[in-house]
């Protein structure tokens, strides 16, 4: 099978999860429940490449699935999840970085919320491309409109969620996406000053919410308050959601991200933290045609 990157993407997952060293804040069952299913996702993705890849199909739980790249016929990877009780709800997940698809949803984390919602998660690879630049851009748009033709999902709404290094690429290459996302989720991430021009043209009536820990030591929390008051004072609709007791790590600031993906689901825009502090003065972005740092990422 044409250049899947099996090795790397596994050598990530298996640096990623040790088993022997169980990492700080995981909870005895979330982390042997992480390891299962990691496990599980990676040998089925091997069993398809040495094999016969299954359709594009999207059945009740937690699967790997291959994509064949319309552009130059690459295989990528993607971890899907499907709740009990769909809701006619799909969120296209970004991971971060180093970070694989497997590895982020097999976290019970995200899939516990998407139970509570009735949300499909679907998370690409991306061929492993930081940001998903290159081919895997248009491997994005390509997956998202096979999606949308499908006809169970005709009258779905869409989401674009991104943790990370994935919260960075969705205001980068989210705008481009075929067709309207109904929500933008930024986890840890943030807006760069490149991005800006387009995220605002196309993302004006978007509503966006911005979820971060108040202790990130990866990404500066700074850049997730200066996205939304960015985006506040350009009258775009945002919420911004900030964890007094987070770090970097989605399980850290769990209370706070299920307020904010239930607002996302809703509708609901609550920018009364953002413009707070959009008293404070003037927001920096980071990045080219940004006046703020460089991001750290």
């Amino acid at each position: 099978m044409k250049d899947l990157g099996l090795e790397a993407r596994l050598k990530s997952d298996r640096e990623a999860l040790d088993p022997s060293a169980q990492p700080s804040g995981f909870g005895a069952a979330d982390w042997e429940e992480t390891l299962a299913q990691l496990v599980a996702l990676d040998t089925d993705l091997v069993a398809q490449a040495s094999g016969t890849p299954r359709p594009l199909d999207f059945k009740p739980g937690l699967q790997a699935l291959l994509y064949r790249s319309s552009v130059d016929g690459v295989v990528d990877a993607i971890a899907a999840y499907v709740p009990p009780r769909p809701r006619g709800r799909v969120a296209f997940v970004l991971h971060g970085n180093p970070q694989t698809e497997s590895e982020l949803l097999a976290q019970p984390y995200l899939r516990n919320l998407a139970d509570e919602t009735g949300t499909i998660l679907i998370a690409p690879y991306g061929r492993g491309s930081y940001d998903f630049i290159g081919p895997a851009t248009s491997d994005l748009y390509g997956l998202v409109e096979t999606v949308r033709s499908m006809h169970e999902f005709a009258h779905a709404d869409f989401f674009l969620v991104g943790y990370s290094m994935g919260g960075f690429t969705a205001f980068m290459i989210g705008p481009d996406a075929p067709g309207r996302w109904k929500a933008v989720m930024d986890i840890s991430g943030s807006l760069v000053g490149s991005a800006a021009k387009r995220v605002l043209k196309t993302w004006k009536n978007t509503p966006i919410y911005v979820v971060f820990g108040s202790s990130d030591t990866s990404i500066p929390t700074q850049f997730g308050r200066d996205t939304a008051v960015f985006l506040f004072l350009q009258n775009v609709p945002v919420s911004y959601y900030e964890d007094a007791h987070g770090d970097h790590r989605i399980r850290s600031f769990l209370p706070t991200l299920r307020t904010a993906w239930r607002d996302m689901h809703d509708g609901t825009v609550r920018d009364n933290a953002v413009g707070r502090l959009a008293r404070d003065g003037v927001p920096s972005l980071p990045g080219k045609s940004g006046t703020g740092t460089t991001r750290p990422d």
